[in-house]
């Protein structure tokens, strides 16, 4: 598989809504088990052949990108130091890379092999416009690959709504920020991932997934289990911030 990163690629797969202009849905199915991806940098300058992270490895990265930043008296406080989430995806990336070309016998800077981390789960998630958020099934649309407008695969998640007091659950434990106290009385932000949370929501609520293969193989009722393993808890993190978003957003109209 091959992704194609350029000048500003997002960190992990976005939420967004469904753009207005028609697109042409990813035709091939998705293979769920890819052992390897092919990241480019810079429009195809540098490229970068990285192994596939476990879902422990992912989980452990979560962890580590936590962030908590000092509230000062006034209430003010700065922003997170990029360099630093830089240096832990460049571990990670040391850990996972197969073959890399374009620095002709150079060291490849952290933000590069940052960047490349990244790019392994490059992709655009959003809500199903052609679905009802408050239907019985909820469709999340997941297009990886390719072009804006002309993606290489779309991955169609299938959920269960959740009920009113699922909902208020995920909800209350959903808060990726908190405040908590600091020292010496002065309190501090907390940013924290709710990956953990997202999984459970996905095991719990997942229908079926379409356009996507495990083994070459299309999603079975059976093989319900392998598939949720199957798909990445980035994704599944994805899926469930989209869906509480759009609710959000429906409810406020």
């Amino acid at each position: 598989m091959e992704q194609e990163i350029f000048e500003n690629p997002a960190e992990t797969p976005t939420t967004t809504a469904m753009p207005e202009t028609p697109k042409t849905f990813g035709q091939k199915l998705y293979p769920l088990d890819w052992k390897d991806t092919e990241v480019k940098l810079a429009k195809g300058r540098f490229s970068h052949t990285l192994s596939r992270p476990s879902a422990e490895m992912l989980i452990e990265r979560e962890d580590e990108l936590e962030t908590e930043i000092p509230i000062a008296k006034d209430g003010s406080y700065a922003l997170p130091d990029d360099t630093i989430n830089e240096e832990i995806d460049a571990k990670y990336y040391d850990s996972l890379q197969i073959s890399a070309t374009g620095y002709e016998g150079r060291e490849i800077p952290t933000l590069h092999k940052a960047k490349a981390l990244q790019g392994l789960y490059k992709s655009e998630i959003y809500f199903d416009e052609d679905a009802d958020i408050f239907g019985d099934e909820i469709c999340i649309l997941q297009e990886i690959g390719g072009t804006e407008f002309n993606p290489n695969f779309t991955v169609r998640h299938i959920l269960r709504s959740p009920g009113e007091k699922q909902l208020r659950k995920y909800r209350s434990k959903g808060a990726t920020t908190r405040i908590v106290p600091g020292k010496r009385g002065r309190q501090k932000l907390v940013m924290q991932s709710n990956i953990r949370l997202a999984m459970q929501f996905y095991a719990e609520h997942l229908i079926r997934v379409e356009g996507a293969t495990l083994g070459g193989e299309k999603f079975t009722n059976e093989r319900r289990d392998e598939f949720i393993e199957a798909v990445d808890p980035l994704a599944q993190k994805a899926v469930f911030n989209c869906i509480l978003s759009e609710l959000n957003e429906k409810l406020s109209d």
